[in-house]
C-alpha cells in the first residue's frame, strides 16, 4: 500500500508493513476518528472456511494496520452484502438477518459504532444496536441496504438491488421504503463499430455529497 502525505513535496511512498488482509476491490475507505475502514474480502482467503476478523483499518497518525471487530450480530456477517459509512460522528452499517425463503417479514440491523479502542475511555468499539428495518428483501451474496445520509431526525438508506430509499425515524422507528429510479431501453454509441448497442440491464444508482462551504470567491 502507498499513501502521499498532502502539502509535503515528496512522492508515493510504501507504508512499513504491508495491508494484513485482501480488501474487497471498488469500495472506497471509510473514515472514522483519525483511521480509515476498508471491508475485508473473505473470498480471496486461501482456506475457504477462514472468517474475516472485523474491518481493516489504517491509523493516519502512525501509518498502522489494525483490525475493528464488527457488531455483536445474532449470525455471521455477510461481508459482501453490508457497507460501512460515517454519518453524525457514528460509524454504520445495516448487517441483513438470516435469509428465509418466501419468507415476508425479512429484516436489518443498523448498528452504529461510537468509538475505538484508542479513545478517551479506551473501551474499544462500543457498537449499538440501533434499529431493526422489517420488509425490506435480503438477497444472498448482494449488497443490501447501505447508510447514505443522517439527520436530527432520520436515517436514510439506499437499496441499490431493487432501486429503493429507505427513511427511518430515530425515536418512532417507523421504516418508509419508496420506488425511486430505474432506467431501460437503454444504448450506448459504440466507438469501434459505430453503431448504437443495447445495454442488456436496467441501471440504477443513487448518491449524497457532503456540501462543503467553499474559502474560495466566487
Amino acid at each position: 500500500m502507498e499513501v502521499l502525505t498532502v502539502r509535503i513535496p515528496h512522492y508515493w511512498r510504501e507504508t512499513s508493513t504491508p495491508p494484513p488482509y485482501p480488501v474487497m476491490p471498488g469500495r472506497t475507505a471509510t473514515f472514522f476518528k483519525g483511521s480509515l475502514f476498508w471491508t475485508i474480502d473473505e473470498s480471496l482467503f486461501q482456506d475457504a472456511t477462514t472468517v474475516a476478523p472485523g474491518f481493516m483499518r489504517f491509523r493516519l497518525d502512525d501509518e498502522s494496520f489494525g483490525v475493528t471487530p464488527p457488531p455483536p450480530c445474532r449470525r455471521r456477517i455477510d461481508y459482501q452484502a453490508i457497507t460501512l459509512s460515517e454519518l453524525s460522528g457514528e460509524l454504520c452499517l445495516c448487517v441483513p438477518q438470516e435469509f428465509v425463503p418466501d419468507q415476508v417479514d425479512e429484516s436489518y440491523e443498523l448498528w452504529v459504532c461510537h468509538g475505538m479502542d484508542d479513545d478517551e475511555q479506551g473501551q474499544g468499539p462500543r457498537w449499538e444496536r440501533r434499529h431493526v428495518i422489517v420488509g425490506y428483501p435480503v438477497f444472498p451474496g448482494f449488497r443490501g441496504l447501505r447508510p447514505v445520509a443522517a439527520d436530527a431526525d432520520s436515517i436514510l438508506l439506499y437499496g441499490g438491488t431493487s432501486c429503493h430509499l429507505c427513511r427511518c425515524h430515530r425515536q418512532t422507528q417507523e421504516t418508509i421504503s419508496r420506488f425511486y429510479a430505474d432506467v431501460h431501453h437503454l444504448s450506448y454509441h459504440h466507438p469501434d463499430s459505430g453503431t448504437l448497442v443495447d445495454y442488456k440491464n436496467n441501471v440504477c444508482d443513487f448518491n449524497i455529497t457532503a456540501y462543503t462551504p467553499s474559502l474560495l470567491p466566487l
